[in-house]
């Protein structure tokens, strides 16, 4: 991700800090997407991080036994 974010424009989405705060609590949440596969996460204009998408469900994919601060 670092390496090639900036080179990324497709399979992008943005997500706001309440549904980040969301995501990292519980590891999953609905999301409404037409689509499935992996995505790379904007925060404020910056890539953060991948997820994937399956059945209108969003997943992170790391350990999420933290409460995030943003």
């Amino acid at each position: 991700l670092q390496a090639f974010a900036k080179h990324i424009h497709e399979k992008t989405i943005t997500l706001d800090d309440t549904d980040l705060r969301n995501l990292f609590k519980l590891g999953k949440m609905s999301y409404k997407y037409d689509g499935n596969g992996y995505f790379l996460v904007e925060r404020n204009g910056e890539k953060i991080g991948i997820v994937s998408i399956v059945d209108n469900k969003i997943k992170i994919h790391l350990p999420h036994y933290f409460e995030l601060v943003l």
